[in-house]
């Protein structure tokens, strides 16, 4: 279900960043729970992308990751 995947692609995003951290890579996760939502499981409604170009600004490196989003139809969906 929703809580399972979240929690599967929440570490491996963080397996992800840290290995790029390890590297030097001023890298961050950023899960878009929160930030992002969509319509029917297809639409976009709302996004992040402006807290994303904020990151890029101050040279952190983003690693996005498919994530559970609300959707405002059926309730949940996975968008990635």
């Amino acid at each position: 279900g929703f809580v399972e995947t979240r929690l599967s692609v929440t570490k491996l995003n963080h397996m992800v960043v840290q290995a790029l951290a390890n590297q030097g890579v001023m890298a961050v996760g950023v899960g878009l729970l929160g930030s992002w939502s969509t319509f029917g499981g297809k639409r976009v409604e709302s996004h992040g992308v402006n807290e994303i170009k904020e990151l890029l600004a101050v040279g952190l490196v983003p690693v996005i990751h498919g994530d559970g989003v609300l959707d405002f139809q059926q309730g949940c969906a996975i968008l990635g």
